[in-house]
């Protein structure tokens, strides 16, 4: 932000697409608060332009503003490129509850209809004409040295009545065929432009008179636009030295990282639906038996022993099935009753 320290409680910045910019002071500067010799303040502060990009001041004045001399209100105007675009008014009492702010982001015209318009701020690429007559190139000059500034000038004034007769300029297009002559030796790459025009409601104008003994503005804030180029150029950014327009201009080289492909889980065995013998014949209680026997995994004779398990098949209480895989051959079934009637297959080699 954008203070004065002779004029305590006003505050300028400047806003690029709704953002705040970032300001800059030149190198050399020792003091960036100077008096004019008419005793107006300024600060000059440099900041960043992009073509088309839309751009608004927001200006906040706090309560510590020293109020009170013959009960003035502040007369705020807005030139861009050394033209009037815009005016706020700020009176004692709006800062009564708190920070009084406002951001101007257009201006207000006629058109040839008589309706009024808007039109918002926005940064302008310069076109260099090359065949321009002396009376252009003579115009031209003079039109370069007010280009490439937002200027917040700030009045002390008493008010008046509203007034109902002030008819702002039509919405006249602004022309940015400039010299490439005079622009000659210039960092001025752009101007301050404005969009198309919309209609709009009638805005309300208030009539004051500035102090006279103030003779002029007690405070200017005036923003430098340039391109990133120009600020370079004026010595405000530091240029990038070699070394970093390498790394920063060379991509590097892809790096190629071979990766062992994983190995596929082995594929599990779908484990069987439970098996029921209620209702199985003799004879289909011994065919599921040897299927069983068959479907076993072969396990290595030296730990055979060690990871021998029993596969078992309870039917109900007191009937078992034992599918483990025997060790010899297999022989004859045989065939028992229990103590309750049930009947067991003994697969054992006992």
């Amino acid at each position: 932000m954008a203070i004065i320290q002779g004029v305590p409680g006003i505050e300028v910045t400047v806003r690029v697409e709704g953002i705040e910019v970032i300001e800059l002071s030149h190198p050399e500067a020792t003091d960036v608060s100077q008096r004019r010799t008419d005793g107006t303040k300024s600060v000059n502060k440099y900041i960043e332009c992009v073509g088309g990009a839309h751009f608004g001041v927001h200006v906040a004045v706090f309560q510590e503003y020293a109020w009170g001399h013959r009960n003035h209100s502040l007369n705020i105007a807005l030139f861009l490129d050394g033209k009037w675009a815009k005016g706020e008014y700020c009176r004692e009492w709006n800062t009564h509850l708190g920070v009084w702010e406002q951001v101007m982001t257009h201006r207000v015209t006629r058109n040839r209809s008589g309706d009024f318009v808007e039109q918002a701020f926005q940064f302008a690429k310069v076109n260099k004409v090359e065949d321009v007559d002396t009376e252009q190139h003579e115009h031209d000059l003079k039109r370069v040295k007010r280009m490439g500034s937002i200027e917040v000038r700030v009045y002390r004034a008493i008010e008046h009545a509203a007034d109902d007769e002030f008819r702002p300029e039509g919405p006249t297009p602004v022309d940015f065929g400039v010299s490439a002559k005079a622009l000659k030796g210039k960092t001025i790459s752009h101007g301050a432009g404005y969009s198309t025009p919309v209609q709009t409601n009638r805005p309300r104008y208030v009539g004051c008179t500035n102090l006279q003994e103030d003779n002029g503005p007690i405070a200017i804030f005036r923003f430098l636009y340039r391109s990133r180029e120009g600020l370079m150029q004026e010595g405000i950014l530091r240029r990038p030295s070699p070394e970093t327009l390498l790394v920063e201009t060379e991509a590097p080289m892809p790096i190629s990282i071979e990766t062992p492909s994983p190995t596929p889980a082995p594929a599990q065995k779908p484990v069987p639906a439970k098996t029921t013998l209620e209702g199985l014949s003799q004879g289909q209680i011994r065919a599921l038996a040897l299927e069983k026997l068959q479907e076993g995994t072969p396990i290595d004779p030296q730990i055979k022993q060690e990871q021998k398990q029993k596969v078992l098949i309870k039917r109900e209480f007191g009937e078992i099935i034992d599918l483990t895989e025997p060790e010899e051959p297999a022989r004859a079934y045989k065939m028992s009753k229990t103590a309750n009637g049930k009947d067991v297959i003994e697969l054992d080699n006992d």
